[in-house]
C-alpha cells in the first residue's frame, strides 16, 4: 500500500508540476502499474482470511487518490469508467468488512466519489458541445470563415494598439449563438465579449496592473483559439491572416520599454492556452463558465468535511487511551494496531491535502482569472473587482513551487550525467560534445528569449516563405558569411545544427582555455566558462550562443519531429555524425585532446577572405569554428549568438502541426511558441529549407550519404573581401 502511494504521488508530480520530455511515457507506464497493483491490493483485502473494518477505507482512499491523480489531465470517459468499477469494489468489500461506526461518512465519502466520476464523464460531452470549448474552431468558421461579414475583418480599420477592430472571440458564445441547419451563426455581437471589449475597458476601478495582465490573458485566448481553429481544419478569411499579422508586428513585437518580456509571454500564454485545451481538464471544469467552476469546487470542499468526519469517527475507536484500556491486548497487537491508526491518518490527510491542492489549482488558474475579467467586462460590479485583485495577486502561489521543482529535477540531472561520464565507457567523451546538461538559470533563457525576438523583429513577416537572408545590416557585416557558407548548396536542418553546434562546442573550449579552466576532465556544468567571469555584451552573447546551440541539439537528440526536415533524414544524419565523431575521437580522454584534434586539420584551411567547408560534418564545424576564432572574443560570440538566434527562427516555420499538438503533452517547448507567430502570420516554410531543382527528395534515404561520416566535400567561395571580415 505504501508502494502504490509512492506511485500515485511520483504521478502527481508529473502530471501536474514537472514538464519534461519522457512525461506522457512515464505517465502511461505509472498508470498501468498502479492500477494493476491497485487492483491486486483490493483482491488480496477481499481474500484475507481475516476481517479488518480499515480495509474498506483504506481501499476507498486509495481510488479517491486515483482519481484526484488525473484532476488536470484530460480525463476520458474510460479512465471515469474504470474508477467506477473500482468503487464498486469498495462498495462490496465495506459490506463483507467495514464497520457500522463509521457507516454514514464512509457512504457519503463513497458517493461523492461516484457522483465525481458521472460528473466528468457528462462535463467532457458538454465541452465537446460547447461552442467555447469542443464547437470552438466551427462557431468560427462561420464567423470568421470566407463567407462572413466583411465588417468582422478589416485590416484597414483594426488598430493594434487600442485593438479596436479585432472583433476576435473571447467567451460568451454558447449563450448568444444559434443554431441554422448544419451551421452556427452569432445573432448578435453586442452581448459577446471580444477582445476589442476587453482592451477598451479602461474602467477605474480595477488597478492598472490587473487590468494590463486581464487583456494579456484575452488575447492570448483569442490568439489560442486561432491555433485551434488550423488545428481541426477550419478555413479562416484571408484577411484575418492579415489582421492577426498586423497586430504580431505592430504590438507584440514591438518594442516595449516598460515591459520587455510582453512579446514573449503573449505568445507563451498562447501555446499555454491550447495546451489546455488540448490536453487538461480546464475545458471540462469550464464547460459552463462559474457554474460548473463552482460545482467542481463545492464537490472537493464538500469531499473535504466528509473526510474530516470520517476521520473524526476513525479515531474515536483507534485513539490510543482506548486501545490502552483493554487488558488483554499485548504489546504486538499495540504496535498492529498504532501502524493501522498511523496508515490510516497518512491516507486520509494525503486525500485531504490533495483536495486542497485541486480547489487551489482551478482557483488560481489563468482560466479562473480569465473568466473572471470576462464577467466584469459584462457587468461590472465591486464583488468582481474583488474577485479580479484576489485572483491576480496571488497567482504566484503555484507558480513557485513549480519553478522550484523543475529547478530541483535539472540540478540532479546534471550530477546523474555527471556520474555517467564518470563511469560510462571510453565512448562517453564523444557523446559529451554533442550532448551537454540543459540546466541553465531564467536569467540565461531571458537573453535567449530576447535576442530570438530581436531577430523575429527584424524578419519580413508579409513574406511566404520566410526569407533566408540575414535582414538586419548590422548581422549582416558580422555574420554573413559565415552564414552562407553553412547553408549552401541542399542545406539540411540537422546537418546545419550539427555544424554550428559542434564549432559553438570548440569556440567554448577555446574561450575556457583562454579563460584559465581546466580542461582536463568532463565537466558536469552546462557552460565550461563560469558564467560569472564574462561581463557586458560578451557575456550576454557567450550565454545566448551556448544556451540555443544546446536546445537546437535538444531538439534533433529528443525532439526532430518538430524540424522543418523528414524525422529519418535528421536521425540517420545524427547517427553519422556520432559514429564519424566515435572514429575520429577515439582516444580522447579531455576537451583539450578533443580541441587539438579536431583543429588540426583546420589550420590548412585557405585566407581569411574564404570559408571553404569541406569533409565531414566534425570538419566542416571545425572549419567553421577555426574562422570565427580569428575574430576577437566578443565579436566571435556575437557572431554565434546572431547566427543561433535566426537559425532557430528558420527552424520554427513548418506545417507540422499535429506533432506541435502531440508534444504539448509533454509541456511547451519554445520552438513551439516560435511556431505559433508564424502560424499565425501564415508562414509554413522558411527559404532556407527548399530543395534546389534536381536536389534529392529530402524524405529519401538516398543521397543520406552525403550527410553522413563520409559526406561529400561542400566548397563556398566569398568573392568580396568588403563583405565579410569586419
Amino acid at each position: 500500500m505504501a508502494f502504490l502511494i509512492f506511485l500515485y504521488s511520483m504521478m502527481i508530480l508529473f502530471s501536474g508540476i514537472l514538464l519534461f520530455p519522457m512525461k506522457r511515457s512515464m505517465l502511461s507506464f505509472l498508470d498501468a502499474v498502479s492500477d494493476a497493483i491497485l487492483v491486486y491490493v483490493m483482491g488480496v483485502m477481499q481474500a484475507a482470511p481475516f476481517k479488518n473494518q480499515l480495509f474498506p477505507v483504506w481501499a476507498l482512499m486509495l481510488v479517491s487518490f486515483r482519481s484526484s491523480i488525473n484532476a488536470l489531465s484530460s480525463y476520458g470517459t474510460y479512465f471515469e469508467l474504470r474508477n467506477a468499477l473500482k468503487l464498486l469494489a469498495v462498495a462490496y468489500l465495506n459490506i463483507t468488512h467495514g464497520s457500522k461506526l463509521w457507516h454514514v461518512p464512509f457512504w457519503l465519502f463513497w458517493s461523492l466519489l461516484a457522483l465525481k466520476c458521472c460528473y466528468r464523464i457528462l462535463a467532457r460531452h458538454v465541452a465537446s458541445q460547447s461552442l467555447w470549448s469542443g464547437r470552438s474552431s466551427e462557431l468560427l468558421q462561420e464567423y470568421m470563415g470566407a463567407n462572413g461579414k466583411e465588417s468582422n475583418f478589416n485590416p484597414e480599420r483594426c488598430n493594434p494598439e487600442t485593438m479596436e477592430g479585432y472583433k476576435y472571440f473571447v467567451y460568451g458564445e454558447s449563450q448568444k449563438s444559434r443554431k441554422k441547419g448544419h451551421s452556427l451563426s452569432v445573432k448578435d455581437l453586442r452581448p459577446l465579449v471580444t477582445l476589442d471589449k476587453i482592451w477598451q475597458c479602461d474602467d477605474g476601478m480595477l488597478v492598472s496592473s490587473i487590468r494590463r495582465q486581464g487583456k494579456d490573458l484575452s488575447l492570448s485566448f483569442a490568439l489560442s483559439r486561432l491555433l485551434r481553429c488550423r488545428l481541426e481544419g477550419a478555413k479562416l478569411h484571408a484577411d484575418t491572416v492579415s489582421m492577426t499579422r498586423k497586430l504580431i508586428s505592430k504590438r507584440i513585437l514591438a518594442e516595449d520599454p516598460e515591459d520587455e518580456q510582453f512579446g514573449i509571454r503573449i505568445l507563451e500564454l498562447d501555446v499555454e492556452f491550447l495546451r489546455d485545451s488540448l490536453h487538461t481538464s480546464y475545458p471540462m471544469v469550464f464547460c459552463s463558465g462559474f457554474l460548473s467552476l463552482s460545482f467542481t469546487i463545492l464537490v472537493c470542499l464538500v469531499k473535504l468535511l466528509v473526510a474530516h468526519w470520517l476521520y473524526k469517527d476513525i479515531s474515536k475507536v483507534y485513539s490510543l487511551d482506548l486501545l490502552l484500556s483493554y487488558k488483554d491486548l499485548n504489546k504486538q497487537g499495540l504496535g498492529l494496531y498504532i501502524d493501522e491508526t498511523r496508515i490510516t491518518t497518512a491516507s486520509l490527510t494525503s486525500v485531504i491535502t490533495l483536495e486542497i491542492w485541486e480547489i487551489l489549482t482551478y482557483f488560481i488558474s489563468n482560466w479562473t482569472k480569465l473568466l473572471a475579467m470576462c464577467k466584469f467586462v459584462n457587468c461590472r460590479n465591486r464583488c468582481l473587482k474583488f474577485v479580479l485583485n484576489m485572483l491576480f495577486r496571488f497567482h504566484y502561489i503555484l507558480n513557485l513551487p513549480k519553478g522550484f521543482l523543475i529547478l530541483s529535477m535539472e540540478w540532479h540531472t546534471t550530477n546523474l550525467m555527471r556520474l555517467f561520464r564518470l563511469f560510462s565507457t571510453m565512448f562517453k567523451w564523444e557523446m559529451t560534445l554533442f550532448i551537454e546538461a540543459r540546466h541553465l538559470n531564467a536569467r540565461a533563457a531571458d537573453y535567449a528569449k530576447a535576442r530570438v525576438i530581436q531577430a523575429l523583429r527584424t524578419m519580413d513577416l508579409e513574406g511566404h516563405p520566410l526569407s533566408k537572408d540575414l535582414p538586419s545590416p548590422r548581422i549582416s557585416v558580422k555574420a554573413e558569411r559565415y552564414w552562407l557558407a553553412s547553408v549552401a548548396d541542399i542545406p539540411r536542418c540537422s546537418r546545419v545544427i550539427l555544424v554550428w553546434h559542434i564549432a559553438t562546442c570548440l569556440c567554448e573550449i577555446k574561450f575556457a582555455n583562454d579563460s584559465g579552466t581546466g580542461l582536463t576532465w568532463m565537466s558536469g556544468a552546462p557552460f565550461l566558462v563560469d558564467q560569472k567571469g564574462p561581463t557586458g555584451e560578451l557575456h550576454k552573447a557567450h550565454t545566448v550562443a551556448n544556451y540555443l546551440s544546446q536546445y537546437c541539439l535538444h531538439l534533433l537528440v529528443s525532439k526532430p519531429k518538430l524540424l522543418p526536415e523528414a524525422i529519418l533524414v535528421s536521425k540517420k544524419t545524427l547517427q553519422d555524425t556520432i559514429q564519424c565523431a566515435h572514429e575520429m575521437l577515439k582516444g580522447c580522454g579531455s576537451f583539450q585532446i578533443m580541441y587539438d584534434k579536431l583543429m588540426e586539420e583546420p589550420q590548412k584551411a585557405p585566407d581569411t577572405h574564404d570559408i571553404n567547408l569541406s569533409g565531414n560534418i566534425l570538419q566542416q564545424g571545425a572549419i567553421m569554428a577555426n574562422a570565427l576564432i580569428k575574430k576577437d572574443e566578443t565579436c566571435r560570440w556575437v557572431i554565434l549568438a546572431e547566427v543561433w538566434a535566426h537559425l532557430i527562427v528558420h527552424i520554427a516555420p513548418s506545417s507540422k502541426i499535429e506533432a506541435h499538438a502531440e508534444d504539448l503533452k509533454s509541456g511547451s517547448e519554445f520552438i513551439t511558441v516560435i511556431w505559433a507567430l508564424f502560424s499565425h502570420c501564415g508562414i509554413e516554410k522558411s527559404e532556407l529549407w527548399q530543395q534546389k531543382k534536381g536536389a534529392e527528395s529530402g524524405n529519401s534515404t538516398s543521397g543520406l550519404a552525403n550527410q553522413s561520416s563520409n559526406v561529400a566535400d561542400t566548397h563556398v567561395q566569398e568573392a568580396s573581401p568588403d563583405s565579410g571580415m569586419s
